[in-house]
């Protein structure tokens, strides 16, 4: 069977108009056609191409494929390889998308580049819930842009960012940015998100005080060590 015939196999066999591709080798090629295939399909609203070998040109011919998308919810691209340029192409496509919910890009190669053209996006988007750039190369700069935006979206609830080289200006903007989300949603008028963001909040606080009682303690041990010094070898000799 070729690749796509395997799509339009897949896309007839598509469950509540969720499309299933994960861990199918799928290539920049592959992709491609992918894009051409679902130009015109307007029944879809779940696409999971996660663990697949999608480089940047496929992420390019995905999102021009979604600019005319007015269905498509969720979009999994985890651990494929696209790279900044594709996180950029996809940016742009969702400066105008209107139906986009969830977006997953973890382990994908992107950088400060690509995570400063997202965080662009989230300017004027309007839709996306969530935002997943775990296990990435995002540092300081990309993580600052990210957080100086995300307090800016109208609609991103959840920045995922675990397991990226972020040091500690990038960490000190997020908490901020933590700290404005959750007091953003405290005063919010529907009591459902109010008691949701309470409770993030004890957590958040818990969370704080353990990591502080961690470091007071590791301070403590590392004084104790500079105060003792290196044990000194005995010159006495036992007759």
């Amino acid at each position: 069977m070729s690749q796509a015939d395997l799509f339009k196999s897949k896309l007839l066999q598509a469950k509540e108009n969720s499309l299933d591709l994960s861990n199918n080798s799928i290539g920049n090629k592959e992709a491609i056609a992918l894009a051409e295939m679902l130009k015109d399909d307007t029944s879809l609203t779940r696409l999971d191409l996660s663990n697949n070998s999608i480089g940047n040109k496929g992420a390019i011919a995905l999102a021009e494929m979604l600019k005319d998308d007015t269905s498509l919810t969720r979009l999994d691209l985890s651990n494929n390889s696209i790279g900044d340029n594709g996180a950029k192409a996809l940016a742009e496509m969702l400066k105008d998308d209107t139906s986009l919910t969830r977006l997953d890009l973890s382990n994908n190669s992107i950088g400060d580049n690509g995570a400063k053209a997202l965080a662009e996006m989230l300017k004027v988007n309007k839709s996306l819930e969530w935002l997943i750039l775990s296990k990435n190369s995002i540092g300081d700069n990309g993580a600052k842009a990210l957080a100086k935006m995300y307090n800016d979206s109208t609609s991103l609830v959840w920045l995922i960012l675990f397991d990226n080289p972020i040091g500690d200006k990038g960490k000190i903007a997020l908490e901020i940015m933590t700290r404005m989300t959750l007091k953003r949603l405290v005063d919010d008028p529907d009591p459902m998100v109010r008691e949701k963001a309470i409770a993030l909040a004890e957590i958040f606080s818990k969370f704080k005080k353990v990591k502080r009682s961690v470091e007071k303690s590791h301070r403590r041990k590392n004084k104790s060590k500079t105060k003792s010094g290196p044990k000194r070898s005995s010159n006495r000799k036992n007759y």
